[in-house]
């Protein structure tokens, strides 16, 4: 995969974009090994984040049709289906890294 960062600031305030991620590059740019590496590593988590909102979204929809007011499901499980996309939902700000997810369960239908 080529990686990129969007945009950049150079060591000189020159805004360049579409920038390759590769350490090599930055370097030759005027980043220190440690400065590149953590451009690199933001570009990773991004993806990473991306990739994770992407499997979130699905599984959301996957259960939007659970929670319409005229599918037959008992009270109960259309609150443990709240409670599992709320889950869902707050994923993103949970403050975890994009490895370190927990998914939480989907209630079984029956």
């Amino acid at each position: 995969m080529n990686r990129v960062i969007d945009t950049l600031v150079d060591k000189l305030g020159h805004e360049l974009v579409n920038v390759p991620a590769e350490l090599n590059v930055l370097v030759e740019m005027g980043f220190s090994e440690d400065e590149a590496s953590a451009l690199i590593n933001k570009v990773i988590s991004a993806e990473k984040w991306l990739e994770i909102r992407v499997k979130r979204d699905k599984l959301i929809r996957d259960t939007d049709y659970l929670v319409q007011p005229d599918y037959p499901l008992s009270d109960s499980l259309k609150s443990k289906l709240t409670i599992y996309r709320q889950a869902l939902r707050d994923i993103p700000q949970s403050g975890v890294e994009p490895d370190a997810i927990v998914w939480p369960q989907k209630p079984a239908i029956s």
